[in-house]
């Protein structure tokens, strides 16, 4: 099975020119944890994820109040927090070649790039539905007599 088959295809995306502010906004609103940066022509440039949020927000606005810290957030810009050059997978590519990468680097996603243009994404939790689907059809043949092909 290909990626393209389990990928979340035309993923949220935002631009590294905007403020982290809004990325923050974006990805709760939309209930995410990873957010393609991309540049104005639609290339893939970075990644933001919750984690890179909460380092950002540690590091730099931990001391401050609410107040001064949502100021210093909106004034912050993605280019400024997001993981540079993140790993990739193409649309092409088998779904075991991506499982191998995020396991073996310990991440929880991998852009989906035609070229340098992003396609899509892929999460562990694709990868979990796709395991869960194959278990239910496991589940199901093992349930149903076999079919035996008449002389």
């Amino acid at each position: 099975m290909l990626i393209a088959d389990v990928m979340t295809p035309d993923p949220v995306s935002v631009r590294e020119d905007k403020r982290l502010l809004a990325a923050k906004s974006i990805m709760e609103f939309s209930r995410i944890r990873h957010l393609p940066v991309v540049n104005a022509h639609g290339d893939l440039v970075g990644l933001l994820t919750r984690g890179t949020m909460l380092a950002a927000s540690a590091s730099v606005l931990a001391h401050l109040p609410a107040a001064e810290s949502d100021r210093q957030l909106g004034a912050a810009l993605i280019r400024d927090v997001m993981i540079r050059s993140p790993m990739t997978v193409d649309a092409g590519a088998h779904v075991s070649t991506a499982a191998h990468q995020m396991v073996t680097h310990k991440v929880g996603c991998l852009p989906v790039i035609d070229g340098s243009r992003l396609v899509g994404i892929v999460t562990e939790v694709d990868l979990l539905r796709l395991v869960e689907q194959a278990e239910k059809l496991h589940m199901l043949d093992s349930l149903s007599p076999p079919v035996h092909a008449r002389p």
